[in-house]
C-alpha cells in the first residue's frame, strides 16, 4: 500500500474551511455494504449509541485506507490515536446541530 499524504494546499485548505472532502480507496462494494448496514440499524435501532464501529466493522476499511490515513497521519503525525468516542449523532437535513460540541 502507498499512504497518500495530503499536499499543502489541502492541508491548507483544512485550515481555513476545517473539512476536507475525500474519496477513500476502497470498493464501491465496501461503501454499499456500509449503506446497508446503516439502512438496517436505521430499523432495529434508533441510534446505536457509541458502538456504531462494532456494529457497521467496514467504518475500520474507511479509516485504514491509504486516503483516509494518509490525511489523519498529515495532520495529526505518524502515532495519531483515533478517541474512542464513536457515538453517531443524527442530524438530518433542516435540523440545526446540538450545540454542547462537535465530533469530528
Amino acid at each position: 500500500t502507498f499512504l497518500m499524504l495530503l499536499t499543502s494546499d489541502q492541508v491548507a485548505s483544512f485550515i481555513v474551511n476545517g473539512f476536507l472532502q475525500l474519496q477513500p480507496d476502497v470498493t464501491d462494494t465496501t461503501h454499499q455494504e456500509i449503506v446497508n448496514n446503516m439502512k438496517q440499524l436505521r430499523t432495529e435501532m434508533e441510534l446505536p449509541g457509541n458502538n456504531i464501529f462494532p456494529l457497521v466493522p467496514q467504518l475500520q476499511t474507511i479509516i485504514e485506507c491509504d486516503v483516509v490515513h494518509g490525511a489523519l497521519q498529515s495532520l495529526l503525525g505518524k502515532n495519531y490515536q483515533l478517541h474512542q468516542h464513536r457515538q453517531l449523532h443524527d442530524n438530518p437535513p433542516g435540523f440545526q446541530a446540538q450545540v454542547l460540541h462537535r465530533d469530528a
